[in-house]
């Protein structure tokens, strides 16, 4: 029983850690989900499109979170894909205010930022 609790605690405490994905949609159309999405640095000027919404992911700091950093933009693109987005226009990041943790007479303060990206379906 005791190993039972403990796995529970240890997989709710992972889960936790995990990052997720918030969209903010700037649109009530649904489409459905696509296979694949492009990836863009700057808007298409050749096309015309919809922009579905925001998905924006928090860039969490330290070493255990370096690797789950590197795929943001992969985690991006997967919840760009849900949407029925056919690419990911990135933005960049985003500063979202801070922590500051007192230790001792001294303050030490981190940043929060996202990784943001609009979600685009082409007309």
């Amino acid at each position: 029983m005791r190993k039972l609790v403990f796995v529970f605690a240890l997989i709710l405490a992972l889960s936790a850690c995990m990052p997720s994905v918030h969209v903010m949609k700037y649109t009530t159309a649904l489409f459905p989900p696509s296979s694949n999405v492009e990836i863009l640095r700057t808007k298409p000027a050749d096309r015309e499109y919809i922009e579905i919404g925001e998905v924006s992911i928090w860039l969490k700091e330290g070493v255990l979170y370096q690797r789950l950093r590197d795929n943001a933009v992969l985690m991006l693109a997967e919840k760009a894909k849900e949407l029925g987005a056919d690419a990911l226009i990135l933005i960049g990041e985003r500063q979202r205010g801070g922590t500051y943790v007192p230790i001792g007479r001294s303050v030490v303060a981190r940043n929060k930022q996202d990784l943001v990206g609009v979600a685009i379906k082409y007309k």
